[in-house]
């Protein structure tokens, strides 16, 4: 339990990291890029980002389903 906490940790300040460093070069990006480039970029991004969102609810739905299903009373064979 507590080295899982631990490597949680660690990995949300690599993303942590990741998005800071990220952000902090976006003009140097934006410029390397040119217009064309950022607006695929930001494109690809906002995909995958939808793409996060719906696996989440898709979890969230399937949780739930679970344990309505796993709590409803077992029908008589």
């Amino acid at each position: 339990m507590f080295q899982s906490s631990i490597v949680s940790l660690l990995v949300a300040f690599a993303v942590t990291a990741a998005i800071y460093h990220a952000y902090r070069k976006s003009s140097a990006m934006a410029r390397l890029f040119g217009e064309e480039g950022t607006s695929v970029v930001t494109k690809l991004s906002a995909f995958l980002l939808i793409c996060i969102g719906v696996q989440i609810i898709l979890t969230g739905v399937s949780e739930v389903a679970r344990s309505i299903l796993d709590s409803a009373p077992r029908a008589i064979q």
